[in-house]
């Protein structure tokens, strides 16, 4: 080998570690993990779970306290923010999820949306919102993982919202991340868990999916992520994070991509399955391919000490880690500027920007998405009475499925009779509320079901759980009056209704279920 291999800093750069705050008695030790992290290591950045303003705004703030200490560029921070900053960050607002903004089917939306969300992340500390999701829904299959999280199934719909969003988060700022490419909407195995293949010829792909990664390049996207999906006729067998084919062939190449391209977590089945289970050998693959950023590492400490080893013996991994490095480095000169350093104090004072006028137009703004998002169908009419079963998929802590919708019903005056079952009820509960239901509904009164299902990594399965999916078709089959579904959150719920009028909110968030809520009753 010729040349000097790259030193455990520069390998450094290219890995972007974990950083999660989502439990309140761990955030000390998750920010001093971080910190050290980046004092001992120099990291190049994170991805940021969770936590609430004042965290958040302290972590970031002491990582990159701790990066100037050590005479380092500050880290870059990243975080899934497809709903706003709200969907990692208590305090921040959350917006309805892509989905929605498809079904509004405004480019100006689209474009506040981003602008708002990269506002709120960057006055976080957050410096790329990784969205927008380009991958195209395929109604015709059950997608565990995409969902109401993309921007629909028509191509030239997403390309034209996509690079609206795209625009509102790089015109405030931050750096967008289209993601995932080359596509994972069909397929019907979580990528968290394992990896899924998609078996299309190149001809459709290029018809479908590729589209919307093509107008997010030619819109000047900053960032790409890759999928953990096989594409056979794509040139490889394994993920698409490690395929030349895809990432330096068709994104680089023919796509003339040359931002940022980042792989989708190296802790998910997906990328193991497809390395053998190795880290470090997920990571050279994905390198070889062409990525410049390795998220989320099992144990980044680990990786940065093996890569650097590997690299001193092979001449290809270092040029490209050196390749990776200077492409990091441009990404991070895009960001745009901040104090190298701040004290908690200014900190706090950063955080003002998330004060109590910007919250309220960013609420506005999610009511209005929302708003035009969330249609009545043709054959159903405002009611003032109902009786409504709340179907939870999720069981989440508190009861909370439903709770704005119902809150919004009776502000507008509704009279509601309530049952709820969870996921976890056993059959005979199920039988109960059917029988309830029924009776508190009469044969002249209305039956409003509310399916509250989410769309999440790890679930490894879209709608309903099937006892609440088969409680939710026998109370809508027997109803003898009025009856109506509402699908809150994952799409394929709304299949259960057959012939019932459907309500379809696209998300759980607040915005979505009052927009619900005032479809379904009349105000008084």
């Amino acid at each position: 080998m010729t040349g000097t291999a790259p030193s455990a800093e520069t390998v450094a750069r290219l890995v972007f570690a974990r950083l999660d705050l989502r439990d309140p008695d761990g955030r000390p030790a998750a920010t001093d993990a971080a910190v050290a992290l980046v004092r001992d290591h120099g990291v190049g950045g994170f991805v940021l779970f969770g936590g609430d303003v004042a965290s958040v705004r302290a972590a970031t703030a002491a990582i990159r306290e701790a990066a100037a200490t050590a005479g380092r560029a500050a880290p870059i921070v990243t975080s899934d923010l497809e709903r706003g900053a709200g969907q990692q960050v208590d305090g921040a607002s959350l917006l309805p999820p892509l989905r929605a903004l498809g079904a509004a089917g405004s480019p100006e939306l689209a474009r506040r949306a981003g602008e708002a969300t990269a506002r709120e992340a960057r006055a976080l500390g957050i410096d790329v919102v990784l969205a927008p999701v380009l991958d195209l829904v395929h109604p015709a299959i059950a997608n565990p993982i995409v969902g109401l999280r993309s921007l629909g199934s028509d191509p030239a719909e997403v390309a034209r919202l996509g690079a609206a969003f795209i625009e509102g988060v790089q015109s405030a700022g931050a750096l967008a991340c289209a993601k995932h490419f080359p596509g994972h909407g069909a397929t019907s195995v979580d990528s968290h868990i394992g990896l899924p293949r998609d078996e299309r010829a190149r001809e459709t792909l290029d018809a479908a999916d590729i589209i919307p990664f093509r107008a997010a390049v030619e819109a000047g996207v900053a960032s790409v992520m890759t999928a953990h999906v096989a594409f056979p006729d794509l040139g490889d067998e394994g993920p698409a994070t490690f395929a030349p084919t895809i990432v330096s062939g068709l994104l680089r190449g023919e796509l003339q991509f040359d931002g940022l391209v980042m792989t989708d977590a190296l802790d998910m089945g997906g990328a193991l399955d497809g390395a053998g289970g190795d880290a470090t050998e997920a990571a050279k693959r994905a390198l070889a391919a062409g990525a410049d950023v390795l998220l989320h590492p099992p144990d980044p400490a680990a990786l940065i000490a093996a890569l650097t080893a590997a690299s001193a013996r092979d001449e290809g991994l270092a040029g490209a880690i050196e390749r990776a490095d200077a492409r990091i480095a441009r990404a991070r000169e895009a960001i745009a500027p901040r104090p190298e350093t701040e004290t908690a104090t200014e900190a706090e004072a950063a955080a003002t920007a998330l004060e109590e006028a910007t919250l309220i137009a960013h609420t506005e703004l999610a009511d209005e998405i929302a708003t035009a998002a969330v249609k009545a169908p043709p054959a159903w009419e405002p009611v003032r009475k109902a009786t409504l079963v709340i179907l939870d998929d999720d069981d989440r802590p508190g009861g909370d499925a439903g709770l704005e919708l119902l809150h919004e019903a009776r502000r507008r005056g509704a009279e509601l009779r309530l049952f709820e079952l969870a996921a976890a009820d056993e059959p005979p509960r199920h039988a109960e509320i059917i029988e309830a239901a029924r009776e508190a509904t009469g044969a002249e009164g209305t039956l409003i079901v509310i399916a509250s299902c989410d769309v999440r990594g790890y679930k490894g399965r879209s709608g309903l759980a099937e006892p609440l999916a088969k409680t939710a078709r026998t109370l809508l089959a027997s109803s003898k009056g009025p009856s109506a579904l509402v699908a809150l959150g994952d799409p394929i719920v709304a299949e259960l209704a057959e012939d019932a009028p459907t309500i379809r909110a696209w998300g759980l968030d607040p915005a979505c279920q009052r927009a619900a809520a005032r479809t379904l009753f009349a105000s008084g």
